[in-house]
């Protein structure tokens, strides 16, 4: 079967009025507040700008494309069915792959502050830092509407590096293999962790 054959079979009401939704609130509603100063922003701001959306948006048709020709994720597997299905099953479980990890999150503004948009040049190394936090914790709150309290799991242990990076840090694997095998297997997650906080540091010097 074919994408398009595929994507008319799967494709229901539930999953037309959520990606109108979703191509409203991430592409027409940021343009229409950001008018004014569009109209006042510098030609490489503008291309920044609209560069960013458009990268927000394959972020997502990159999941389609995993779920068609690669080895699909869970990620991507809901991401497929709440664009197609719709659902409140299929946003809660997707909104949850976006409220396990806190860096990928400070990462992405980060990101955004640092990209050269004259429209932020005005405000503060200071107030720069806390909007990132400020963001963080207004998707908390509204993660807490959507998927309830967090739930975590408390097991009594000793308090050793292996158990807190294993169960706080959500690392993989131990020291027998010898501790550079150890940061080897986490090597993605020891580098998203560092580079959060090293674009947090960047933020307040820019």
């Amino acid at each position: 079967m074919g994408i398009y054959d595929k994507l008319k079979q799967d494709i229901k009401l539930g999953g037309i009025i959520f990606t109108s939704f979703y191509v409203i609130s991430t592409v027409i509603i940021p343009n229409i507040i950001m008018n004014k100063q569009l109209l006042k922003m510098d030609k490489i701001s503008i291309f920044f700008w609209f560069l960013l959306i458009i990268l927000w948006q394959l972020y997502i048709l990159y999941s389609f494309y995993n779920y068609f020709y690669s080895q699909p994720s869970e990620y991507d597997i809901y991401t497929y069915k709440l664009f197609t299905e719709g659902g409140w099953y299929n946003f809660q479980k997707w909104l949850s792959f976006y409220a396990e990890d806190i860096f990928e999150d400070i990462l992405f503004l980060a990101i955004i502050l640092l990209i050269p948009l004259n429209i932020t040049n005005n405000i503060s190394r200071k107030t720069k830092v806390l909007l990132i936090f400020s963001k963080l914790g207004l998707f908390l709150l509204f993660t807490y509407f959507i998927l309830g309290p967090p739930n975590y799991d408390i097991k009594k242990q000793d308090l050793t590096p292996i158990n807190y990076f294993n169960t706080i840090m959500k690392f993989q694997g131990g020291y027998k293999g010898g501790i550079l095998n150890y940061l080897n297997i986490n090597k993605f997650k020891i580098i998203k962790i560092i580079s959060s906080f090293l674009l947090i540091f960047l933020v307040y010097l820019k």
